[in-house]
């Protein structure tokens, strides 16, 4: 471009030829223009126009015209996932280059209700029934169920929230609430919360009762041990049924009833009765002649309450209480236990016991009575069974004769097994290929010992 008395003229450089004189020539420019773009960003409707200006300008960004179902706009930024600069919309904005602005998006789109109500787990759910959703826990667990990974569940007790659980997974979770439920009945029901903090309308409602009360105490009538309540000859040999009634106990409960060291339990029927089998021997070997009874009555939570009790009766004169379980003596028990009543001795020495030393004692074996065992005086007596028995279980018990001619019923058995078979076995016959090679084999009975024995020296198994 020549510049001269004050013209401009434009220099062609294919036509023009240099002049003659020197000659100034001087650039010219043009302002470049940028523009600010706007990014919907998953956007799913509406337009944004970009922002055009000139280099070196100041320009304030635009308004949002995009919309996002289910989504509320939070303002722009230079990073979709807005970890750039964010810029909020009639902002002023320095323009000195193109740049692109994203949509940034706030989910306003709450869970949908969950559609099950939340469920006492079994465990919680104490009583006669697992799935009545009545306890005596305050603080019961229950399971709901995780719809999205990240979201959050609020247990809600009667309109109240009370604990939350963090959704790791989708599907059930256990929650046990933060506060203990007060005693009554209650309204339960949860919510889900997704990250953005959007709640779900609630689930449907589960009603539970908290019920933390023991019953009142239950009372025990016991019936006459027998007719007359006193134990005879003939009942002391025979079994005998002892009964009750409770009044205030639900049909399930149980009494408890000791006699002579054993415990018997009978369960109370829906009329509040009860009864259970007892050996005439035990009630006649009973020193303080007392039924004991323990009644523990429960509620439908299952909370209970226990009342003692006792009923005593009498035994005839004429009743001789049965001797003491025969022994066999530890030398006659052979084996790798002296105690466990198993011995390949067919005639073993079984104990006895003598109440006075004019008794008879009346050995019987598998029910056969095979010897009389006169007693020369009080104590123990030691016995060596007259006859051979034969491999497999038997039965030893032994009845009382005083001197006056009164027989008790027989004693409470002793099993004894007789094992007179040796085991069998195989070892396996194998290759050594190392110095101290393992053995294997086999035997025929699970409680023999094993002692492999190699150049005279025994190696147990």
């Amino acid at each position: 471009m020549v510049q001269g008395a004050g013209l401009v003229n434009a220099w062609n450089f294919a036509t023009d030829t240099m002049p003659a004189s020197d000659t100034t020539l001087y650039a010219k420019w043009t302002i470049n223009q940028y523009k600010i773009h706007y990014d919907a960003n998953t956007g799913t409707g509406g337009a944004t126009p970009d922002t055009v200006s000139n280099y070196d300008t100041t320009v304030q960004i635009a308004n949002n015209g995009f919309t996002k179902t289910g989504h509320s706009f939070t303002g722009w930024n230079t990073a979709p996932n807005g970890a750039g600069t964010p810029y909020a919309p009639g902002a002023n904005f320095h323009l000195t280059g193109d740049i692109t602005l994203y949509a940034q998006w706030q989910d306003t789109q709450p869970p949908v209700a969950p559609a099950a109500a939340p469920d006492m787990t079994a465990t919680s759910d104490t009583g006669d029934s697992d799935s009545d959703n009545i306890t005596n826990k305050n603080k019961p667990v229950f399971k709901l169920v995780c719809t999205e990974v990240g979201s959050t569940l609020t247990l809600y007790v009667d309109g109240a929230a009370n604990g939350t659980v963090n959704c790791a997974n989708v599907g059930p979770v256990d929650m046990v609430p933060t506060a203990p439920l007060t005693e009554g009945n209650h309204s339960v029901t949860f919510k889900e919360s997704d990250a953005a903090g959007n709640e779900s309308p609630s689930s449907p409602a589960l009603a539970v009762t908290i019920d933390t009360t023991a019953p009142a105490a239950p009372t025990v009538t016991m019936d006459p041990v027998t007719a007359d309540n006193t134990i005879n000859s003939v009942e002391a040999a025979a079994q005998q049924f002892i009964r009750g009634s409770v009044t205030g106990a639900h049909p399930g409960d149980k009494a408890r009833l000791t006699i002579n060291g054993v415990i018997y339990e009978a369960t109370i029927d829906a009329t509040g009765r009860f009864s259970v089998t007892v050996p005439g021997t035990e009630l006649v070997s009973d020193p303080d002649r007392t039924i004991d009874v323990v009644v523990t009555a429960s509620d439908v939570a299952g909370n209970t309450t226990s009342i003692n009790s006792s009923k005593t009766y009498n035994v005839d004169a004429n009743v001789v209480v049965p001797p003491a379980r025969a022994t066999l003596k530890a030398s006659s028990d052979t084996g790798s236990s002296d105690s466990d009543n198993i011995t390949k001795n067919t005639r073993p020495v079984v104990t006895l016991q003598c109440i006075s030393a004019t008794d008879k004692l009346h050995l019987i074996v598998d029910g056969v009575e095979v010897q009389v065992v006169n007693c020369t005086s009080a104590g123990p007596i030691e016995v060596t069974l007259p006859n051979a028995l034969s491999d497999g279980s038997h039965t030893v018990t032994y009845s009382r004769e005083t001197s006056a001619g009164n027989v008790s019923a027989p004693s409470m058995p002793l099993t004894l097994t007789i094992d007179t078979t040796a085991p069998t076995g195989a070892l396996t016959t194998q290759q050594a290929t190392v110095a101290s090679p393992a053995l294997s084999g086999t035997v025929n009975d699970p409680t023999a010992t094993v002692v492999v024995t190699i150049n005279g020296v025994d190696y147990p198994a």
